[in-house]
């Protein structure tokens, strides 16, 4: 089996270029300045469905850019499994609806999470990079805020829906994922 780029493709980008990406999911703090934006950009191993590990043939690569006070940056990596898309997607709908009963997204590879906050009154919802989805530098990892009144998580809930549909999902043989955070 051809195991594909796993390393992570991250870049410094251009502060005056434009992060947004066609069809991803945005998260946006005007107030900082911030914009975070990811979106599937296929699976590791796009071929050959019948041989191999069920969890190598669920790995998604997630790509993105973000505009931060340190720096702008790139990246593209194989870091999200199939299922923990699926569960970001309900979350991201229970947040919205404030349903939620858990408040955490944690993924088995750490890369990307989330995570519901209570800063000063305020629903922020915290994003965590991690590893192969940080800029070049010293930093260990990084958290992002964003005050959930900004984000159209529903909108983002069906965009990673359809992204998913994009890539045939239901193609892949489905896992479960023990590694959710417990409420």
């Amino acid at each position: 089996m051809d195991y594909g780029n796993t390393i992570a493709e991250n870049n410094l980008i251009d502060n005056t270029r434009s992060v947004k990406m066609k069809d991803s999911i945005i998260f946006e703090n005007n107030e900082e300045g911030i914009i975070f934006e990811f979106h599937i950009a296929g699976y590791q191993f796009p071929t050959d469905l019948d041989s191999g590990c069920e969890y190598d043939l669920n790995w998604l690569f997630i790509a993105g850019t973000v505009k931060h006070p340190i720096g702008n940056w790139s990246f593209r990596d194989p870091c999200l499994l199939t299922p923990e898309v699926l569960f970001m997607a309900d979350w991201f709908e229970a947040v919205e609806n404030e349903t939620e009963t858990q408040k955490k997204v944690i993924t088995l590879e750490n890369q990307l999470m989330f995570e519901l906050l209570n800063k000063n009154e305020v629903r922020t919802l915290r994003v965590l990079l991690d590893s192969y989805l940080l800029p070049p530098g010293p930093q260990k990892s990084i958290e992002i805020d964003f005050p959930v009144t900004e984000l159209d998580l529903s909108k983002h809930s069906k965009t990673l829906r359809r992204q998913l549909k994009e890539h045939n999902y239901k193609k892949r043989p489905m896992l479960t994922h023990p590694s959710y955070d417990k409420p």
